[in-house]
C-alpha cells in the first residue's frame, strides 16, 4: 500500500472548516502515569518514531522501516505537575568479593529524554542521565498536545515546544542561535518583515507562520497499527477533497470517488483492517488516472485520434469509481499513447518511470536501505526475479538497492536508481516494451561508475537492449571472454571518476527481431572481466547509479541487423568442433547447414529467423560444451593424479575401469549435458571411495573438499576482502542458519565486513614459532579462507565426508586468531570432528562451564572417563596478549585425534563466536574472528578410541605432510 505525503499543510485540511470526514481520535488522550507511548504528528501522520543508532536523536521513519515498538518511552508524571520521559533498559552489574567470587545482579538504567546540555544540538535525544521535566499543555488540534521543557538539559530549550524539522523527518526544539540548521520549523516557517527579517516576539524569539508541528499525540504501542491505518485513509480522503474535488475539467470524477470512499467510511461495518486499506487504493488508482489524462494532453498535439482517446479518457474519468473500470480507462488511453508515440519515432513515453521519479514502490520517500524494484522496473539477480525488499536483500544486495537523490551530472528530474553491496551478484534491472516494428532503437541513460580511493569499482556496469550492450569503459579495459552473457558489445569509452554521484550518458543501439524490446543495465562483481586482479578493499566492485533511460527509433538498419545475426553465427560456428552430447552436435549442424554469415543487404526477415534460431539455441550449446570440457578436465586430471598417488590401492583397479568406460562415453557423445554435469560430481565421490580403499598408518587422505581454499569459483574466481558466498565444497552456518549465498548473511543476523577467501596479508612485524621473521601471512598454496566482524555472530564452517572405515584419526588445520589494534580477539575459536573439540587458547583461559554447546558436550564426555588416555576436549594452548603480538599475526598449527565407529559420518570444521569465554578479559571490537587454511586429514590405526589424544602427530603422519598431493582438478593440496 502505497502511502500519502504532504508538501504543504494546508493541504492536509488541519486548518479547515469544512471536512469531509472528521479526523481521527487519539486513543490514548492525555498520557497516564506509567503508560508506555510513541508520539505522532499531524503534519508527518504516516510517520514512526524511531531513533538513530549513532546518538539516539528521536526521528520519524516511514512504514516500510517501521519498529517502533522498539522506542516506547515510558510517561512518568512528577509531583509538581510536570512530566518526565524515560527509556528503561537493563544491564549486568558484577561485584567483586574478597574471596575472588563474582555476584552478578541484574539493574535498570533510565535514560531521559531531552536536549542534552553538554553537546550543541537541537535533536531531542534518549540518552540523558539528567532529568529532563516537560509541560504538557493542550495544543491546537484535539487530542494533540504541546511539549515544553521545564528544567533539565539544554537550557537553551527551556520555553520552546519541541517541533518537527529536516522536512518533517526530526524532533528538535531550536531558534537562529542555535546554529539555524533546524531554524525554522520546517511546517510553516516564521513570520518575517518586509526586508525579510524575523519578527520577534516579547522575548525576542521567531514568531512561527504555523504551529501544526509543535502538536504531538501520545499513541499507545498496541494502538498503532490502528491509529495509523485510519489517519492515513483520513488524510487521503482529506487530500482528495481538497487538492483535488475542485480541478477544473476533473471535478465529476473526483466527487465520484469522494463519495464512494465516504460510502465505506461512514458505514456501519466499517472496518479499519480491510477498508482503510481499500480506500487509500481506490483513491490511488483514480489519481494514476488524472495523471495519465494529464501526461496525455501535456504532449501537446492535434493529432485526431490521441485527442479522441484523451476526450473517451476524460468521459471514463467522471463515472469510473472501481479498479476495474479505472485499469481499463488506463489501459486504453495508454495504447492510443504508444500508437502516437510509435508515430514520433520518440518511444520515451512507452516506457515506465524511466527517470525514476515515482517513489511509490518505496513508500514516497527516498532510501538509502534495501528497497524493492522501483515502480515499472523487473529485476533478476542471478538469473531469479526478485520482487520485494526482502528478496532482493536474500539474494546477495545487502546494502543499498533504490531510488534516492544522491546525484550530479547528465540525471533527470529529482531521483536516481542505485545498487550498492560489498559483494554484487549478477544483476540486471529492466522492462520490456512489445509491440514495436524491428529495427533499430537509440537506448540512452546516464550511468554513473566511479571509483574512490581504494581504487576502481568498474565491472560489467553496462546498459543494454535486447542482445546489443554499451560497457562502460574503453574496449582495451575489458576481457570479453569474462562476459557472462551472450551480447553484442560496444564501449562508451568513459573515463571512470573518483565519484559516488556523477552520471555520465551513454547510449546502444539496440536491434528489434522479434517486435520486442527489453533494455536496461546489467551488472556483476567479476573485477577479471575488467582486466583487475584485486577487488576493491572497501567493496562495491559492481556498483552503479543510472537515470534519464530514453529511446528514440531509427527504423531498419541492415549493418546493425547483419551485426547481431553474424554475431551468434560466430558463436555457434566456433563450436561447431566441440565435444558436446550427441543431440546437440545435431542441432549445430543443422543450425549452420540452414544459416551462413549475411551481410547488411540481406532481406530483414532472413536476418530475424536466423537471430531468433540462433539465439535460442545457443544457450544449450554452451552450456553443453562447457559441461563436456569440465569433465574432460576431470578425468584426465583425476587419472593422472590418482595413477601417481593411488595406484597401490585396492580400489585402484576397479576405479580405472570406472574411469575408462566414463571417457568412452564422454568421446562419443553419449552423456547428456545433465548426465555430464552429474558425472563430474561421481568422479569426486569414486575418488573418495578409492582414498579409502587405500587406508594406512600415517597416510594422508585427500577427501576434503577445497582443502586449502584454492578453488574461488563461489565468488567469481577473484579473491575478496568484503563478503563473499561461502566457499565451494564448504557449508556455512551463520547464528544456526545455513547461508549459501551473500544475501543470507544479513537475514542470519549478521553484519560482516570480511567472510571471503583471499590471499591472506603481508606482515611486517611477525615471526614463526622458532623466532624467525615472517613477511607473508602463511597459506598452504596461494588463499586462505576467514571471517570478520566487529560483533561475531555465532559461525560454523563444516562439510560432511562419508565413507570412512573404522579407526584413529588426525585432523589438523592451520589457524590464526589475532591480537591486533583492539586487542586479544580469542573467544571459542576451535576446530571439531563430530564430538571431538580443539579450543585456540590455553585450557586455563576458558572459565568453568562455558556454554557452547559442542564444548560442554566434549567437557561431560572427558567427565565421564577420566581415566581415559584420550580425551574429547583439548587445548591448542595459544595465547595472544601484547607479548607476543609478532607470533599472533601468521597461522597456528591445531589438531585433534579422534575415533570413527566404520558406520557414521564425520563432520569437521571451524566454530567460532562473539562472546568471551573469561570474564576477566575486556570485550574488544572483531573478538571471535579468524583465518583458517590447509585442512589435511589422516588414518592412524584400526584401533577406535573412546576420547580424543592431545598427543602430537605421528611421525609418519609428518612425512606424509610434506609429500605432494593433488585434488581431483589437479590443483596441488600440499607441497
Amino acid at each position: 500500500m502505497k502511502q500519502i505525503y504532504f508538501s504543504l499543510l494546508l493541504a492536509l485540511g488541519l486548518c479547515s472548516t469544512a471536512m469531509a470526514v472528521e479526523r481521527p481520535t487519539t486513543p490514548a488522550g492525555a498520557p497516564k502515569n506509567g503508560g508506555e507511548y510513541i508520539l505522532v504528528n499531524p503534519y508527518t501522520p504516516t510517520g514512526y518514531m524511531s531513533q538513530t543508532s549513532w546518538d539516539t536523536a528521536l526521528y520519524f521513519l516511514g512504514e516500510s522501516d517501521s519498529n517502533y515498538a522498539n522506542y516506547a518511552f515510558t510517561a512518568i508524571a512528577n509531583e509538581d505537575g510536570t512530566w518526565s520521559f524515560v527509556y528503561y533498559s537493563t544491564a549486568d552489574s558484577i561485584t567483586e568479593n574478597e574471596d575472588g567470587t563474582q555476584d552478578t545482579t541484574t539493574v535498570t538504567i533510565t535514560s531521559y529524554v531531552g536536549v542534552p546540555s553538554d553537546v550543541s544540538t537541537c535533536n531531542i535525544r534518549t540518552n540523558l542521565t539528567e532529568q529532563v521535566s516537560w509541560s504538557v499543555t493542550e495544543g491546537s488540534i484535539s487530542g494533540f498536545y504541546w511539549l515544553t521543557p521545564v528544567s533539565g538539559g539544554n537550557p537553551n530549550s527551556i520555553g520552546l515546544q519541541m517541533h518537527l524539522n529536516s522536512g518533517g523527518q526530526y524532533f528538535v526544539i531550536s531558534e537562529e542561535e542555535d546554529g539555524g540548521v533546524w531554524y525554522p520549523d520546517y511546517a510553516g516557517g516564521a513570520v518575517t518583515d518586509e526586508d525579510g527579517s524575523y519578527v520577534l516576539d516579547e522575548n525576542e524569539r521567531a514568531i512561527f507562520a504555523d504551529s501544526t508541528s509543535w502538536n504531538w499525540a501520545f499513541i499507545a504501542v498496541d494502538d498503532v497499527p490502528e491509529w495509523m491505518a485510519l489517519y492515513e485513509a483520513y488524510a487521503a480522503i482529506q487530500q482528495l477533497e481538497d487538492e483535488y474535488v475542485a480541478i477544473d475539467d476533473y471535478e465529476t470524477g473526483f466527487e465520484a470517488t469522494l463519495t464512494a470512499v465516504l460510502a465505506i467510511w461512514q458505514s456501519s461495518d466499517f472496518d479499519w483492517q480491510e477498508h482503510c486499506e481499500t480506500i487509500i487504493e481506490m483513491i490511488e488508482q483514480k489519481y494514476a488516472f488524472y495523471e495519465a489524462i494529464e501526461d496525455a494532453k501535456a504532449i501537446g498535439d492535434d493529432d485526431a485520434v490521441l485527442q479522441a482517446a484523451i476526450a473517451n479518457a476524460q468521459s471514463t474519468f467522471a463515472v469510473a469509481t472501481s479498479a476495474a473500470d479505472i485499469a481499463t480507462g488506463i489501459e486504453t488511453l495508454q495504447a492510443a499513447i504508444d500508437a502516437y508515440n510509435l508515430g514520433t519515432g520518440d518511444l520515451t513515453g512507452m516506457g515506465q518511470n524511466m527517470s525514476f521519479e515515482d517513489l511509490s514502490a518505496q513508500d514516497g520517500v527516498t532510501t538509502s536501505g534495501v528497497a524493492a524494484p522501483p515502480t515499472g522496473w523487473n529485476v533478476y539477480i542471478d538469473g531469479v526475479q526478485v520482487t520485494t525488499a526482502s528478496e532482493v536483500s536474500a539474494a546477495g544486495i545487502a546494502n543499498w538497492h533504490g531510488v534516492n537523490n544522491d546525484a550530479t551530472g547528465e540525471i533527470d528530474g529529482n531521483y536516481v536508481f542505485g545498487i550498492w553491496s560489498s559483494g554484487i551478484p549478477t544483476y540486471e534491472i529492466s522492462q520490456t516494451i512489445e509491440g514495436l516494428e524491428n529495427g533499430t532503437y537509440i537506448v540512452s541513460a546516464a550511468l554513473m561508475v566511479g571509483a574512490n580511493t581504494s581504487g576502481s569499482r568498474r565491472t560489467t556496469q553496462r546498459i543494454f537492449g535486447n542482445y546489443n550492450a554499451t560497457y562502460f569503459g574503453s574496449e582495451g579495459e575489458y576481457d570479453d571472454s569474462e562476459f557472462d552473457v551472450p551480447e553484442v558489445p560496444s564501449y562508451a569509452g568513459l573515463a571512470e571518476p573518483t565519484t559516488d554521484t556523477q552520471l555520465q550518458g551513454l547510449e546502444v543501439r539496440a536491434y528489434v527481431y522479434d517486435g520486442t524490446l527489453t533494455f536496461g543495465v546489467k551488472t556483476d562483481g567479476n573485477i577479471a572481466a575488467a582486466l583487475r586482479t584485486s577487488s576493491n578493499s572497501a567493496g562495491g566492485d559492481g556498483w552503479f547509479k543510472v537515470d534519464n533511460f530514453t529511446i528514440q527509433q531509427e527504423g531498419y538498419n541492415g549493418e546493425d541487423a547483419a551485426k547481431v545475426a553474424n554475431y551468434f553465427y560466430e558463436l555457434v560456428f566456433a563450436r561447431k568442433n566441440e565435444l558436446m552430447y550427441s543431440g546437440i552436435a545435431e542441432t549445430v549442424e543443422e543450425l549452420l547447414s540452414t544459416y551462413s554469415t549475411v551481410s547488411s543487404t540481406t532481406d530483414s526477415a532472413e536476418i530475424n529467423a536466423m537471430i531468433v534460431a540462433l539465439a535460442a539455441s545457443l544457450s544449450d550449446i554452451v552450456e553443453g560444451v562447457e559441461a563436456y570440457s569440465e569433465l574432460e578436465s576431470a578425468l584426465y586430471d583425476t587419472w593422472e593424479s590418482a595413477a601417481e598417488s593411488y595406484s597401490y590401492y585396492s580400489g585402484y583397479a576397479e576405479f580405472e575401469a570406472y574411469l575408462a568406460e566414463l571417457e568412452e562415453q564422454w568421446a562419443d557423445g553419449q552423456l547428456t549435458t545433465e548426465e555430464a554435469i552429474a558425472a563430474i560430481t561421481e568422479i569426486n565421490e569414486q575418488l573418495q571411495l578409492l582414498i579409502v580403499s587405500g587406508v594406512a598408518v600415517g597416510e594422508y587422505l585427500s577427501v576434503i573438499q577445497n582443502a586449502s581454499f584454492e578453488d574461488l569459483s563461489n565468488q567469481g574466481n577473484t579473491e575478496s576482502s568484503g563478503s563473499a558466498n561461502p566457499p565451494a565444497g564448504w557449508d556455512l552456518y551463520i547464528n544456526g542458519i545455513q547461508c549459501t549465498s551473500t544475501g543470507d548473511y544479513s537475514s542470519a543476523g549478521a553484519s560482516l565486513g570480511w567472510c571471503a577467501i583471499n590471499s591472506g596479508d603481508a606482515l611486517s612485524d611477525a615471526v614463526d614459532d622458532d623466532g624467525n621473521e615472517i613477511t607473508v601471512q602463511y597459506t598452504d598454496g596461494t588463499y586462505l579462507w576467514g571471517i570478520w566482524a566487529g560483533t561475531m555472530p555465532e559461525v560454523e564452517l563444516s562439510q560432511v565426508i562419508t565413507g570412512l572405515p573404522a579407526g584413529t584419526y588426525i585432523l589438523s588445520a592451520d589457524v590464526m586468531v589475532e591480537y591486533n589494534w583492539a586487542g586479544d580477539c580469542t573467544t571459542s575459536q576451535r576446530i571439531f570432528a563430530n564430538n571431538w573439540v580443539e579450543l585456540w587458547g590455553e585450557e586455563s583461559y576458558y572459565e568453568e562451564g562455558y556454554e557452547t554447546e559442542d564444548v560442554l558436550a566434549a567437557a561431560a564426555r572427558d567427565e565421564a572417563n577420566p581415566e581415559a588416555e584420550y580425551k574429547y576436549l583439548t587445548y591448542a594452548g595459544y595465547v595472544c596478549s601484547s607479548e607476543n603480538e609478532q607470533v599472533c599475526h601468521s597461522l597456528r598449527a591445531m589438531s585433534i585425534t579422534f575415533g570413527l565407529d566404520g558406520e557414521s559420518d564425520l563432520t569437521i570444521g571451524f566454530r567460532t563466536d562473539g562472546t568471551r569465554p573469561n570474564s576477566t578479559v575486556d570485550d574488544v571490537t572483531g573478538q571471535g574472528w579468524f583465518k583458517v587454511d590447509n585442512w589435511q586429514l589422516f588414518w592412524q590405526s584400526e584401533d577406535i578410541p573412546t576420547a580424543i589424544s592431545s598427543t602430537a602427530i605421528s611421525e609418519k603422519a609428518q612425512q606424509v605432510i610434506s609429500q605432494q598431493f593433488y585434488t581431483v582438478d589437479g590443483a596441488q593440496v600440499k607441497g
